[in-house]
């Protein structure tokens, strides 16, 4: 059953105020995480979604991104208040493109997609496999949630630092097994992708 928790956050959440969501915005520009960004755009165009939900959009780079597709519909959520004035901001302009504030507990619209995603944000959830059980509620019939991350295992030593904003394959397949639901891994470079149904 659907449900609206009480708050964006659970404790021990990493929060994105103002300050973060400018240096995030200034980061999407450049370097791994505009390529991921990039990636996951042309990937998402090769599949057949016309609905689409992404949850944690930060300041909007993939919807932008989505939003000259026409037939796409884009939803969005952050639980940033911050990332979401941003994310509007930067979306003014594309009709098809939908942000409100919202998170991977707290998705206000009340019908099914073809496609949930989330990049580099599934990392930062607490009771990922919660979170997964609540999202499979607003799948469509042959919906799929696709996970978009840094590859933890192509990490080297003295990255282990960023290990904590990554995910290994190992750590998804635990995932997919505390939630109930089926996974299918890729990888290519850097990053890596993880299929729930």
């Amino acid at each position: 059953m659907r449900h609206i928790p009480a708050a964006y956050y659970e404790k021990g959440e990493e929060r994105f105020g103002w300050f973060m969501s400018i240096g995030y915005l200034l980061f999407t520009k450049f370097g791994a995480l505009n390529a991921l960004v990039k990636f996951a755009a042309s990937d998402i165009r090769k599949s057949n979604a016309k609905n689409i939900l992404d949850i944690g959009t930060g300041v909007g780079e993939l919807p932008l991104r989505l939003s000259a597709d026409k037939k796409l519909r884009v939803y969005a959520v952050d639980p940033s208040e911050a990332m979401v004035r941003i994310a509007k901001s930067r979306n003014k302009n594309s009709a098809n493109v939908t942000v409100v504030r919202g998170s991977s507990r707290h998705i206000p619209f009340n019908r099914n997609f073809d496609l949930i995603i989330s990049t580099l944000s599934f990392h930062h959830w607490k009771h990922r496999e919660k979170a997964l059980r609540y999202m499979k509620e607003f799948l469509g019939r042959h919906g799929e949630i696709w996970i978009y991350e840094y590859n933890k295992d192509r990490l080297k030593a003295h990255e282990k630092i960023a290990s904590a904003h990554s995910m290994s394959r190992r750590e998804f397949i635990e995932i997919a097994k505390g939630s109930g639901m089926k996974v299918r891994i890729a990888t290519s470079g850097e990053f890596i992708k993880a299929v729930f149904t």
